[in-house]
């Protein structure tokens, strides 16, 4: 093999290695070459990527593969995935517990799940669409009940966000009372 056979030979062999490679679609539109049809998350756990999921925060439903996201490398994430419709990122244990939600079990999962998040579950929803969604996916009454179940069942404990904000409306209220009385300019 001569030296310009060889160096055809390792393009032609990235070309088939590219990851992120991109062909035009009959509508015009670029569109990702997979040739991969399901992801290993863990050695034991196999999930097909066109497996119809939720995200939990915008309840958009679509195929897992639509949620996937590439790394720096440009091999695809077995950790993280991203919703395309509201662009929150989470893990890819989460996504998969979105599978199937007609099952009322997987609808009480969401809801504990929504009562535990720890990030600001109800910051990062966009309530009006959210709502929309779980009326449409007949979700409402099941999720409701388990979740005001849950949340009175979890002792309130010691917030600190919580504290913060009241202190910080305590101290703005008394800027606002020296104001007033025109010991501050």
């Amino acid at each position: 093999m001569s030296s310009k056979e060889h160096r055809k030979y390792i393009r032609e062999q990235r070309v088939k290695d590219d990851k992120l490679q991109s062909k035009f679609s009959n509508e015009g539109n670029l569109d990702k070459i997979t040739n991969i049809t399901e992801i290993t998350i863990k050695q034991e756990d196999k999930v097909n990527i066109d497996t119809v999921v939720m995200c939990p925060f915008c309840l958009n439903k679509d195929f897992l593969s639509k949620f996937l996201m590439t790394d720096s490398k440009g091999e695809i994430s077995t950790y993280k995935v991203k919703c395309r419709e509201c662009n929150q990122k989470m893990l890819m244990k989460t996504i998969k517990s979105m599978i199937n939600m007609n099952n009322p079990k997987r609808i009480e999962a969401y809801a504990k799940w929504c009562v535990e998040y720890r990030q600001g579950f109800w910051k990062k929803v966009s309530k009006k669409i959210w709502d929309k969604r779980l009326k449409r996916y007949g979700m409402v009454g099941v999720f409701w009940k388990t979740y005001k179940n849950l949340k009175a069942s979890i002792p309130r404990d010691y917030n600190e966000e919580d504290d913060y904000s009241s202190t910080k409306e305590e101290y703005l209220k008394e800027k606002e009372e020296r104001f007033k009385r025109g010991e501050e300019q």
